[in-house]
């Protein structure tokens, strides 16, 4: 394996460009796709984007979903043909060419050339693609750029058209008017889903006109309703001068009340009164009528917070009210309760600590004073108001809905019975309209806002027009009064304002009911509305001639195919999506513009519709049409060759008619893009015409993902399209994501400038970070369960520190271990090609001493379960499409195998055992002979001690086998979460895999022919490889996996007890005592798992106890959250059964594992049980201490003794020795000698020493005695005093030291001493670290 640089060193990005390259040269993702074919294909539909802008974080998004899961599929044994789409007609593209020429309406198209046009919006549909290509490739995203689909291209187009026949042919399109969401700007209509992607919070007038009725007509009121003012209100004034029809509700009921000051009598809903004039106003003697709980709502009207009492007032006379009070500084008046005017921010000066304790009405008095700040201006009894409840009186007469005083009720009525009669146009010019100007019924009028009375407007409101339509007031196919052209303005048969866009006519129309005394009320009204989501001008609802697919014939089938459909998250189907088809309409799938595929209709008259010419009826005694459903159909009758299905190019083709009555020609329209869309399926394939049996095979698609907003969009027209052609949904599977926001929750804006921008600055996010953080970042996220993310740089650089530099120092730490063995041994590690094979492969080649150290090592036990369970997981999740599960489980996976395995394991992984065999051995047999012996003959007994101390492991004992063991174990799981990992971060894993492969192949050709050929057969790319089988668990794994959780448990507990009492881990502690009932835990933890515990907790002993009452007391907390959705308002009481139980009870119920309380079983998951530290008998405070997660208890001995504070000194000299080697520039081959000697030996070590008189160098000595056993093992060799350096060894480093405390401490100086010509000596030499010392 090659060399590998230290985390600090690694640059995610700069590694991630290497990879593309080698992609490149490897031909990488069309190698996949060849060594995956003849397997089953797993069908994919990329949504296409358009390539008029730039990618965002939303397709970032989305891609990544996209290849990840195609990754997935790829690896588990699938063929993934991945092409991208573009969406290049419609809308955004026509927008983008009027900005640049300045085109402001339809006649400005027609004026320069459909022709002209059409190819200045073919030469910008692919103006980002480049950009495009280059971001999705950096983002590591595999899918096919080259065979591409384009929505422009002649086959794509032509399997549309063939949709559409089919579409007539089974009788589900029709042609008829549509009122639409309709942009003047843009002269086109809007789907309603691209009507609701831009709403505002804007101010319209709303006024309340009078219709006055001339004739009670059919009106089962009769007469007595004649001379009445129906009154209705809007906030679109422009619309009423095309009023045809007024609507009423046919159950709500309706009064009759009359103004005697003026004699007017109004007719409204009984629950409007409120909109009309009733209780007096005392500053103008305004009247006005009002149902008594909506009496606050009125102008002046306000509510005493105390009492619940609304009092009418002049607004100037506010003040005068009781609780009014004023705020000197800002001049605001408040109205408020008398009694709660302490409430208010200010009013009243904190009150003084004990409060007022001044007792009864005097106390009261003095609470209730308003402070110096604030001015009482007058207190006053507001008018009279109706009594709460109405007249007390019964029957007629009594009812809440008389009128007050002042006006007269006249009469009441159901809606039903108003309907028939007719009234005055409110303007004269489509009076001529005989079936016009009357009253009709229908439920969809309401009366919580308004007057009840909605005024009709066929041509302008989608219910206006059903409704009129369903009473005759229109019929289909006749002139539709609709006075507005395509830009908005009114056209001259409404001559008071021609020429004027609707919105500025408003203050006009206003003006002239004013005058013609029919405005009855004029204010103005704060609401939400549509704006286009491309020229950000406000929209209008306009009937437009369309083409439509009967989208709700097909309805229950459309809802039948969604409920087999699987939808990640499930919520979006069962809701939103279900929703939006239970209440779908009929489709619209034409649009009067230029650029999209021409709609393949030939009729045989143009007929004009409100002035624009719209050819797509035929002759009224029945239309002739031709649907021409392909090239080739078109081709033998126009009698030549067609290349291009756009307008510019077939919009001049005749046919002529079967009929005798000329000629046909195409009608204007062109397909919405949503159409096209929709039919991607099977444009992309050119289907019927080609592919035929590739796609009748795979249909539906097995994957589609896009964005929460998409239900309403793309998902939609897939369904409705599959439905209707093939009574099929177009998909399987659907993974939704939700939006990604800017940080402070806004969408991202590059005008705001409010997030990084993927693509346009290079020093951002993905040159900073690297392409995999991007994508784990997105994907463990809420947004993967269609959620909303606000996305956060620095979550992204959390990725990196979290997840991607811990894996890849356990990766480096693999790699220089096994470096370092194969550099000292000669030999080559091979793992075999599975972790069993090369542990097999040990065992075998192993004497019978090291036989059970193969694989036998808990920890190695652990982690090969625990990526078993791993791969299992990953595997059943990612068949369910739930990523949002998979990633996090990855990574606490990752942090395991670099905080638990690695971390405790590295003394095994570095060959502790046998690194200081072989070469330390020979190095030392090489100075032993060449310098020690030869300058030292007297000295040799030190010579016998160092062989002495190092019997075992120069024999090797077990510490071969074990280290490769260790080293095979860590290959293995590193090379599996390389291939798990894989779909998710391409590049890190193809960067680790690639030097896993190196090691593997090198290992397996030095085996033979055999060997070598299996080698060559390793995919060298780890996208080429399978993804882990599932295995199945294994005898003991979920005990050693649960054991070691619990061991984590108590490391952590531990650690946290020790930086509570600041007990720093280098300081030795007495023991430590595990306090769990599980015998098979407690086993482990005395057992294989003990060596961990007392290492990472730095305790010289562990202890266990499985009497939970020996040091805890008990006591049972209920889960809240579960059991208060399942007990409702039995939860108090149960709640206090289960914090009553006793000792005993919790004892019985963990044996038992169920218990009744209250009239409940509850289970294990309803209580929690909860372990509280008793101190031992006879214990000094402080001398103990204990911690828990409410299962594991973990009680520590924290007395301080002097052999404890020795045996942490020598953990600290150990640390010293170690740094000062770093310093050096030492590797941990390099062989050096370790000297000592007193803190004033550079000056003048033997005279000093003696001044000293020894105490600092007593307190070392006793140190490097008591702990010579720990320091030899730990630096390989004995800690000796200077005096015993050699002559002719070479001093490479010195540095003063110390360790301990001012109180208990000692200082020296830490030397290393090494061979002349060594590799250690040449490490420090290049390090600038040689030292000439004349030390002694």
């Amino acid at each position: 394996m090659e060399e590998v640089v230290e985390g600090k060193d690694y640059s995610f990005p700069a590694e991630e460009e290497k990879i593309l390259a080698l992609w490149d040269s490897l031909d990488a993702f069309k190698e996949q796709l060849r060594r995956s074919e003849g397997k089953p294909e797993y069908i994919f539909y990329d949504g296409p984007p358009f390539a008029t802008g730039l990618p965002h974080y939303g397709h970032i998004l989305a891609g990544t979903l996209k290849d990840i899961v195609t990754r997935y599929a790829c690896s588990t044994g699938r063929h993934v043909s991945r092409r991208f789409g573009w969406d290049c007609h419609g809308l955004p593209v026509e927008y983008e060419i009027d900005k640049k020429l300045g085109i402001k309406s339809r006649d400005d198209v027609l004026a320069m050339g459909i022709d002209k046009y059409n190819e200045e919006c073919r030469s910008i549909v692919m103006r980002y693609s480049k950009e495009w290509e280059v971001t999705v490739r950096r983002l590591g995203r595999w899918i096919d750029f080259e065979n591409d689909y384009k929505t422009l291209d002649p086959s794509f187009m032509e399997s549309v058209w063939w949709v559409f026949k089919q579409l007539h042919e089974k009788g589900l399109v029709y042609r008829g008017f549509k009122v639409m969401p309709f942009s003047t700007a843009c002269s086109t209509s809007l789907s309603n889903f691209e009507a609701g992607l831009n709403y505002k919070d804007v101010d319209d007038p709303a006024v309340m006109v009078a219709f006055p009725i001339k004739a009670a007509g059919g009106a089962a009121a009769g007469a007595v309703i004649e001379g009445s003012q129906l009154v209705a209100w809007t906030t679109t004034p422009w619309t009423l001068p095309s009023n045809l029809a007024l609507c009423v509700h046919p159950e709500l009921t309706y009064v009759q009340v009359k103004d005697p000051a003026k004699g007017t009598v109004y007719i409204v809903a009984e629950a409007c009164l409120a909109a009309l004039p009733g209780v007096k106003d005392p500053a103008k003697g305004t009247v006005y009528i009002v149902a008594e709980a909506r009496l606050a709502a009125l102008p002046g009207a306000v509510k005493d917070p105390a009492k619940g009492t609304v009092y009418i007032v002049a607004e100037a006379r506010l003040a005068a009210l009781p609780g009014a009070v004023k705020d000197p500084a800002k001049g605001t008046v408040y109205i408020v309760a008398e009694a709660r005017l302490a409430a208010l921010p200010g009013a009243v000066p904190k009150a003084k600590k004990g409060g007022d304790k001044k007792k009864g009405k005097e106390g009261e008095a003095a609470a209730a004073a308003v402070p110096a700040s604030f001015e009482l201006l007058a207190k006053f009894q507001g008018a009279e108001l109706p009594k709460k409840g109405g007249d007390k009186k019964k029957g007629k007469e009594g009812e809440a809905g008389a009128a007050p005083a002042g006006f007269e009720l006249l009469a009441k009525f159901q809606g039903a019975e108003l309907v028939g009669a007719a009234y005055e146009p409110l303007f004269p010019y489509f009076a001529d309209h005989t079936t016009a100007f009357r009253v009709v019924a229908d439920g969809y009028v309401t009366d919580d806002s308004g007057t009840g009375v909605v005024h009709q407007a066929p041509a302008f409101g989608e219910d206006d027009y059903r409704v009129c339509l369903a009473n005759g007031v229109i019929a289909k196919g006749e002139g539709l009064p609709c006075p507005i052209d395509l830009n908005g303005r009114f056209t001259a048969e409404v001559t008071d304002f021609a020429g004027k866009y609707v919105k500025d006519a408003d203050k006009e129309i206003i003006a002239n009911i004013k005058a013609a005394g029919r405005l009855v009320d004029h204010a103005s009204l704060n609401h939400s509305y549509p704006f286009c989501w491309r020229s950000d001008t406000p929209l209008i609802y306009r009937a437009v001639p369309s083409w439509f697919v009967k989208v709700e014939a097909i309805k229950e089938r459309l809802l039948a195919n969604n409920e087999v459909t699987y939808w990640v998250p499930s919520y979006v189907k069962e809701k939103r999506f279900h929703n939006w088809l239970e209440g779908a309409h009929d489709w619209a799938i034409s649009r009067s513009r230029f650029w999209g595929t021409a709609i393949p209709i030939w009729a045989s008259e143009d007929v004009w519709f409100w002035g624009t010419p719209i050819p797509i009826w035929a002759s009224e005694d029945g239309e002739e049409i031709r649907v021409i459903g392909s090239i080739q159909e078109l081709e033998e009758i126009a009698g030549r060759k067609v290349d291009d299905l756009h307008r510019h190019f077939i919009d001049d083709i005749t046919i002529p008619s079967s009929r005798g009555k000329g000629l046909l020609r195409r009608i204007d329209d062109v397909f919405d893009c949503w159409f096209e869309s929709g039919s991607m399926p099977y444009g992309q394939l050119h289907y019927p015409f080609e592919n035929k049996e590739l796609f009748e095979a795979n249909f539906p698609a097995d994957f589609v993902a896009e964005g929460l907003d998409q239900t309403r969009g793309w998902f939609y027209t897939l369904m409705v399209l599959s439905t209707a052609l093939f009574d099929k949904p177009a998909f399987k599977n659907l993974v939704c994501n939700g939006l990604v926001l800017a940080a402070d929750g806004k969408k991202m804006s590059k005008r705001l400038k409010n997030y990084p921008d993927p693509t346009e600055d290079p020093t951002e996010v993905i040159d900073k970070y690297g392409a995999d953080a991007l994508r784990l970042y997105l994907i463990n996220s809420p947004v993967v369960r269609a959620e909303t993310l606000r996305f956060r740089e620095e979550g992204v650089f959390g990725v990196v520190k979290d997840v991607f530099l811990p894996w890849y120092n356990a990766y480096r730490f693999l790699v220089q271990n096994v470096r370092r063995w194969e550099l000292e041994t000669g030999e080559t590690v091979n793992p075999g090609t599975t972790l069993d094979a090369g542990l097999e492969a040990l065992a075998a080649a192993a004497d019978s001493s090291e036989q059970q150290v193969a694989g036998g090592a808990v920890l190695d036990r652990w982690i090969a379960a625990a990526v078993r369970s791993l791969t299992a997981y990953v595997r059943a999740e990612m068949e369910g499409y739930r990523l949002y599960t998979v990633v996090p489980r990855l990574v606490a996976f990752i942090d395991q195998l670099t905080n638990i395995y690695v971390r405790y394991n590295r003394k095994r992984l570095k060959g502790y055992r046998l690194y200081t065999v072989v070469p330390r051995l020979v190095s030392f047999i090489d100075q032993l002979t060449n310098i020690y012996v030869r300058y030292n003959r007297k000295r040799l007994k030190l010579t016998n001690i160092y062989v002495r101390y190092n019997r075992k492991r120069l024999k090797g004992g077990k510490g071969r086998c074990d280290c490769l063991s260790a080293l095979t174990t860590l290959f293995h799981v590193l090379l599996t979460v390389t291939k798990v990992m894989a779909p998710f971060t391409p590049f890190i894993c193809e960067t680790m895999y690639r030097n896993l492969r190196a090691g593997l192949v090198a290992a397996q050709q030095q085996q033979g022919n055999a060997a070598a050929a299996a080698a060559a057969e390793v995919p060298e790319s780890v996208h080429w490889c399978d993804m882990p089988a599932v295995e199945q668990e294994r005898e003991g794994d979920g005990r050693i996996q649960a054991s070691v959780g619990r061991m984590q448990a108590v490391i952590e507990a531990g650690r946290g007890i020790r930086e509570k009492h600041n007990r720093p881990l280098k300081q030795p502690l007495r023991r430590v005592v595990v306090v769990h009932p599980d015998p098979d835990f407690l086993a482990d933890i005395t057992g294989e798992l003990a060596q961990y515990v007392t290492s990472e907790l730095n305790v010289l002993a562990l202890e266990t106890c499985a009497d939970p009452l020996a040091y805890a007391e008990l006591s049972a907390v209920p889960d809240w959250q579960g059991l208060g959705k399942r007990l409702g308002k039995d939860m108090g009481k149960v709640a206090a059964a289960v914090k009553g139980l006793t000792m005993d009870d919790i004892l019985a119920f963990e044996k038992s594992g169920s218990i009744e309380l209250a009239g409940y079983t509850l289970a294990e998951g309803d209580i929690k049980v909860v372990r509280s530290f008793k101190p031992p008998a006879g214990v000094a405070p402080g001398e103990v201490d204990a911690a828990g997660d409410g299962e594991v208890l973990v009680v520590l001995d924290l007395a301080q003794q002097d052999d404890l504070v020795e045996q942490g000194l020598a953990r600290e000299l150990v640390n010293r020795y170690q740094k000062l080697r770093k310093k050096a520039g030492l590797t941990v081959t390099d062989v050096v000698e370790l000297y000592y000697a007193p803190a004033a030996a550079a000056a003048a070590a033997a005279a000093a020493a003696a001044a000293d008189g020894g105490s600092v160098p007593a307190l070392l000595t006793k140190i490097i005695e008591g702990q010579a056993s720990y320091l030899s093992e730990a630096f390989g060799r004995p800690l000796q005093a200077l005096a015993a350096k050699p002559d002719s060894s070479v001093v490479i480093a010195q540095e003063l030291q110390s360790i301990g405390g001012d109180e208990n401490g000692a200082s020296f100086v830490a030397v290393l001493a090494a061979a002349p010509g060594s590799s250690a000596a040449a490490a420090a030499a290049a390090a600038g670290s040689v030292q000439q010392m004349n030390l002694q």
